[in-house]
């Protein structure tokens, strides 16, 4: 596809040169302005937004929920399922937060929609269509580029939308990968994140934001437990390469991702050793052939360096360089090769 061929090339250079289940009081609409280029618009339960920023609304929504999804050849959705179980996972979370914190009882409407992942994959596909749409009608460029489109669902009974919810969706060109290796910054994960089970909320938006202050220059932070062992990325999941073999931190404390998902899938496929570990000790950075990161909008980048925010103790140093394994360059053009295969299609 083009946007591989873009990218092998950008590589070899070095860098860059269903059925509704509900329905809204005021139907969908595509605005009536003329095409223009657009770098992103924002709706909510199916009306554009205007002067509202999508940080905006993950910082004021009370008790949402996000996902952010790759849509490719201007309709294809990369890891459509992962989106809605995380959805469905993370809501199921707010709500009993909510009402342990707030003694109130979540409206037994919006939990029984949001708790089954086929309404919500309908909600998701519905509005997703209708952004796209919009979308497509104000972006100049053509073939459509890539995009990285955001869900927030927000449980709100005084919502127009039956039966309870507000359903946001935010569309903007993908923004470009990194050029690798990436520098990366350690820190211990804020205590928000020590829970037996995560979710996406909007709640954890807010909280890393004191965390990313001190990110810098870097491309993210990768979070440890209190023991030391490298967990995941505030946007990204992390990863070492030990003795050929890919260790993937992986436990209910850790959130799936959706390039994740696909790294998997390829290291099934073609037979890649991959394994399953509760964390990568830090302490062990000595022994690593490379590290690398996934996310939404990296799909793979090796890690360069890794800078430290915290006391490790006396073993790790306070700065140290991480090898290039052969196989993390493999791994990203496996990775890019296959998403098409992980991606459905959206019709609008």
């Amino acid at each position: 596809p083009q946007w591989h061929r873009q990218w092998q090339q950008e590589h070899k250079c070095g860098g860059r040169k269903g059925s509704r289940f509900f329905a809204l009081r005021s139907s969908f609409s595509v605005s009536a302005a003329p095409p223009q280029q657009a770098m992103e618009i924002l709706m909510k339960n199916g009306r554009l937004l205007q002067g509202i920023t999508k940080a905006a609304v993950l910082a004021t929504c009370k008790h949402g929920v996000y996902t952010s999804s790759r849509v490719i050849e201007g309709s294809r959705v990369v890891e459509l399922d992962l989106h809605v179980h995380r959805i469905v996972q993370s809501m199921s979370l707010v709500m009993a937060k909510a009402e342990k914190a707030e003694a109130v009882a979540p409206n037994p409407k919006a939990c029984a929609k949001l708790q089954s992942e086929d309404d919500v994959r309908a909600v998701f596909v519905d509005h997703l269509r209708h952004a796209l749409r919009e979308y497509a009608t104000r972006q100049t460029a053509r073939p459509l580029p890539e995009m990285r489109v955001t869900h927030v669902l927000d449980w709100n009974e005084q919502s127009p939308v039956d039966p309870g919810f507000d359903v946001y969706v935010h569309v903007e060109v993908m923004p470009p990968r990194p050029k690798v290796p990436v520098a990366v910054k350690v820190a211990r994960r804020p205590e928000s994140r020590h829970v037996d089970v995560v979710g996406k909320d909007t709640q954890w938006y807010v909280d890393r934001k004191a965390l990313e202050k001190q990110m810098g220059t870097a491309n993210d932070i990768v979070m440890t437990d209190e023991e030391g062992l490298l967990l995941e990325g505030t946007q990204s999941n992390f990863y070492a390469v030990v003795a050929d073999e890919v260790l993937m931190p992986f436990q209910p404390c850790i959130l799936e991702g959706s390039a994740q998902k696909t790294l998997m899938d390829v290291c099934e496929t073609e037979k890649i050793p991959l394994k399953k570990v509760p964390g990568v000790p830090l302490s062990s950075f000595r022994s690593w052939q490379g590290a690398f990161l996934t996310s939404t909008s990296r799909m793979v980048v090796g890690i360069g360096s890794m800078t430290l925010l915290n006391d490790f103790g006396s073993d790790v140093p306070k700065e140290f360089e991480v090898p290039q394994s052969p196989l993390i360059a493999r791994l990203t053009d496996l990775v890019l090769q296959h998403t098409r295969d992980r991606s459905t299609p959206i019709d609008y």
